[in-house]
């Protein structure tokens, strides 16, 4: 339940991120309906060490796509740069 025009959701996933979806998927119906409401919420995704976390936003992204349009989501710093590969060496 929304009580003011700005929403604010913090989610905090399972550490196993397929486990996530069924509630992605609700959380993607409630604010397509804030945002139809002309609200603008605010979502924070978190998952253990946060290293899933872009993982999950680029999911519930998808999601609330399918039930409103959002646009196109922008690509992350850490998709336009090469990984950097190097040889370990113990010296």
């Amino acid at each position: 339940l929304a009580t003011g025009a700005f929403p604010f959701f913090r989610f905090v996933a399972h550490p196993v991120v397929a486990e996530n979806k069924p509630w992605l998927e609700q959380l993607a119906v409630v604010v397509a309906g804030w945002i139809s409401e002309g609200r603008t919420p605010n979502v924070f995704m978190h998952s253990p060490y946060d290293f899933f976390s872009p993982q999950l936003a680029r999911e519930f992204h998808r999601l609330l796509g399918q039930q409103l349009s959002v646009g196109t989501m922008p690509s992350w710093p850490a998709d336009d740069e090469e990984p950097e590969l190097k040889q370990l060496s113990l010296f």
